[in-house]
């Protein structure tokens, strides 16, 4: 009778050991994502700082600022996850904006424009954890801290350029996040960082 149940036992560890590693093999632990945010810490940093440079520049001189033609892309990203299993995943994202404007400065008559371009460029490993994680459904927040390059070019009507480049430190911290589909699926996430306040975008898992 012992026997027998020591085989029993040892079939049904046998039967779950197997059950447990084909769903293993079978849950989805890749995943790529494209997203967009406000990246409104870089947008306001940006304004910030030519603001104060050229405005302040030009005060000094005499010289009036009127500026034209602004236009900023957001961010646009790409991301991959790796799922080690059904709570933490961790990856990577990318992400690029570009903004410029056109800046006209005038004094009696002397008038001249100044065209600047910057443009955003981030890498972050990120590690995420979903709080739930159902199949249609899931909750989770994540963390990426980085690398942000930063470059900068302006050319003025006279000829004369000026261009320079920075690389600083990056995070992005969010922590209410939903993710809605199965292996399509749409996301939107809410934080504060250099990404901004809220990245909306649509992932694949395979």
């Amino acid at each position: 009778m012992k026997n027998r149940l020591k085989v029993i036992g040892l079939f049904t560890l046998l039967c779950v050991y197997l059950l447990d590693v084909k769903s293993q093999d079978l849950y989805q632990k890749h995943e790529v994502r494209i997203n967009f945010s406000d990246a409104i810490p870089l947008t306001i940093g940006d304004a910030f700082v030519e603001g104060f440079s050229s405005g302040f520049a030009a005060s000094i001189a005499g010289y009036s600022k009127k500026s034209f033609n602004e236009k900023n892309s957001g961010m646009w990203g790409l991301g991959y996850k790796y799922h080690i299993n059904n709570r933490f995943n961790v990856g990577v994202d990318i992400g690029l904006l570009t903004a410029s404007k056109d800046t006209e400065l005038s004094k009696n008559n002397d008038t001249y424009t100044v065209h600047r371009k910057t443009n955003f460029f981030l890498v972050m490993p990120t590690i995420h954890y979903n709080y739930l994680n159902k199949e249609i459904i899931q909750l989770y927040g994540n963390l990426g801290t980085g690398l942000l390059s930063y470059s900068v070019k302006e050319n003025k009507d006279d000829g004369t350029n000026y261009s320079d480049n920075y690389t600083s430190f990056a995070f992005q911290l969010n922590p209410i996040g939903i993710r809605v589909g199965k292996q399509f699926a749409g996301y939107a996430e809410l934080g504060f960082g250099f990404k901004g306040i809220i990245n909306i975008g649509a992932s694949y898992k395979f």
